[in-house]
């Protein structure tokens, strides 16, 4: 029991690191957009293709799939 709290403790650490580049490139596109003047265009057509290429170029699908992989085991 005290073991699975620590691991829930140190996932709680990891999470903020995951979520925090999403979150400047939700608000780096909001500004570009509204620095533009293009405030009636949804920041969403232009953040949801940057966050799928950083994904990708950050090679999530592996890291995902081997952290699966790795807990399932441990």
């Amino acid at each position: 029991m005290v073991e699975e709290i620590e691991k829930e403790k140190e996932i709680v650490k990891i999470y903020p690191w995951i979520f925090l580049p999403f979150l400047v490139i939700d608000f780096a596109v909001a500004s570009i957009l509204t620095s533009l003047g293009m405030v009636m265009v949804s920041p969403m057509m232009f953040s949801l293709p940057l966050k799928l290429i950083v994904f990708a170029l950050a090679d999530g699908w592996t890291l995902l799939s081997l952290s699966l992989v790795q807990s399932y085991f441990n």
